[in-house]
């Protein structure tokens, strides 16, 4: 049995953020030991739930959010330049908790994103761009040499005291990730209340930390130096996807679909310029909407093609395994005791492949490989 398989990495939104005021003893909560922030395919599956119907009358945006994020296991930040203590009044019928988040960024004006594992609550002018501006670094880092690239891809978990500046978090960033931090003096002093987040990369990190005084950053792996700039005016990314034997109809179709991105049709493709978002969602329509199917017993499945560009390791693994309904496993502590960063990119093209088969070449990219661990597979490092 042969399933034709075009697979785009789904990148669930996202977000991060900071109050910058001095600490109150109500701040936004962290999750200790034996309750965890909920992280990755958990997270993703917990957000997509339907939650009961509920209300908040007029009580402070932070309680409301503190309130959401403890009982949901979910890390919440808030940014910056967003009053914690303005009043919340709504209520919901049963909805998703994405929803749930949605709306209560909505209800006053903001807009809510999810950078890696954590909800970020801030202006809309910033946070409608911040998951593009934080592809587009991804993209930069990943020309970087290896050293230097890993580092500032290698997800991690990050703490803070109450009354921490901004510019001591992004310097404590710098001296993890093993690089110099030029621009400092771009960012003014701040006091911050104290928070916890589940891991995430620097490159998110700084983009969403230099992001609430309108900065982001570029690198010089000459001087192992990573500089803070301003944004530009311009937060957009150019891709491009198969015309097919009508692309005439195809571009049509797109600028339809997403009426704010500039389409072009050249060489037979639909290029495309907008945000992540928008990129998102032309694959989300693109993608068969039939789940795979579980062949009888003696039958292979096997993948016709299979194309990822420069996404996660560990994200890709995670959502094949997913998409192609099979048991997988990643043993994390190896990897991290091997020095291999999950975090890492990859590219792969596959093209009549079995499962196993697929897997292993999406593993073998990184350093890894795949064995046979029941009815299911098991990634661990190359040996």
């Amino acid at each position: 049995m042969h399933i034709r398989f075009l697979w785009r990495l789904w990148w669930f939104w996202t977000g991060l953020s900071l109050i910058a005021m001095a600490a109150p003893a109500d701040r936004l909560p962290t999750a200790g030991a034996a309750e965890p922030w909920l992280t990755g395919t958990t997270l993703h599956k917990r957000l997509s739930q339907e939650i009961g119907p509920g209300s908040w009358s007029g009580i402070p945006l932070r309680d409301a959010l503190t309130e959401v994020s403890r009982k949901h296991r979910v890390a919440v930040l808030l940014d910056r330049r967003v009053d914690p203590g303005q009043p919340l009044k709504m209520s919901h019928g049963s909805i998703s908790l994405r929803e749930l988040l949605a709306r209560i960024a909505d209800a006053r004006g903001l807009h809510v994103s999810m950078l890696g594992s954590v909800a970020c609550f801030g202006p809309p002018e910033f946070t409608t761009r911040m998951r593009t501006l934080a592809e587009l670094r991804r993209q930069d880092v990943s020309k970087l040499p290896a050293p230097l690239r890993d580092s500032l891809a290698a997800r991690k978990s990050m703490r803070w005291d109450d009354f921490t500046t901004p510019a001591e978090l992004l310097g404590r960033i710098a001296e993890e990730g093993g690089f110099t931090l030029a621009g400092l003096d771009r960012v003014p002093h701040d006091l911050w209340a104290g928070a916890e987040l589940p891991p995430i990369s620097p490159i998110d990190r700084l983009t969403w930390i230099a992001g609430q005084f309108d900065l982001t950053f570029a690198v010089d792996p000459q001087s192992n130096t990573v500089s803070l700039t301003p944004i530009p005016q311009d937060v957009s990314m150019v891709r491009s996807y198969p015309g097919g034997s009508k692309p005439e109809e195809k571009a049509q179709q797109v600028a339809a679909l997403l009426p704010d991105c500039e389409v072009k049709l050249s060489g037979g493709k639909v290029w495309v310029k907008g945000r992540l978002e928008d990129h998102e969602r032309l694959a989300a329509a693109s993608r068969p909407t039939t789940r795979p199917v579980r062949p009888r017993p003696g039958t292979e499945i096997r993948i016709a093609e299979y194309n990822v560009k420069n996404h996660h390791l560990g994200d890709v693994l995670e959502n094949l395994a997913k998409q192609l309904q099979v048991e997988l496993t990643i043993d994390r502590a190896a990897f991290a005791q091997a020095g291999i960063s999950l975090d890492q990119l990859v590219t792969v093209t596959v093209k009549d492949a079995s499962i196993e088969g697929l897997l292993r070449q999406v593993a073998e990219q990184g350093g890894a490989t795949v064995r046979r661990r029941g009815l299911g597979f098991e990634v661990v490092p190359a040996p």
